[in-house]
Order: C-alpha cells, then structure tokens, then sequence
C-alpha cells in the first residue's frame, strides 16, 4: 500500500514540475531573446509480477524530472 502511495506522489511531484515549465514558457511567450524549457521524464525501477507470457509490470514511479532548455536559434 506504502508503494502505491509513494508512486502517486511522485508522479503528482513530476507533473507539477511539468505544469511550472509550460507557465513559465507561456509567461515569457513575447520576452525578447527568451530560450523556451521542456521537461524530460525517467522511469524508476519496474519489477515484473508472475512469469512467462502475461506478466504485468509494476513501476515504483517516476524520477525527479529534468528540465532542458531549448538553446535552438530562432523564434
């Protein structure tokens, strides 16, 4: 149960990270010169439940994300 939790929240952790650099892309849309972010995810540890075919996977969440920024030239 502690697993399912600890899952939750860091998906919820990951996401909002995810939602803070798309408002800070869209607060600085017309800033002259501003280089826009992306967020890259990464699974944790999956473990696989049963054996042979018609196994499930069990994730135990997502890692703290990465935040890149777009240093591509243009608009």
């Amino acid at each position: 149960m502690f697993t399912s939790f600890s899952t939750a929240l860091s998906a919820l952790g990951a996401h909002t990270t995810a939602v803070d650099v798309v408002g800070n892309n869209l607060a600085n849309l017309n800033t002259p010169g501003y280089k826009s972010s992306v967020v890259a995810f990464s699974d944790l540890v999956t473990q696989s439940l049963g054996a042979g075919l018609g196994t499930t996977q069990v994730g135990f969440g997502v890692a703290r994300p990465v935040t890149i920024r777009q240093f591509s030239q243009g608009a």
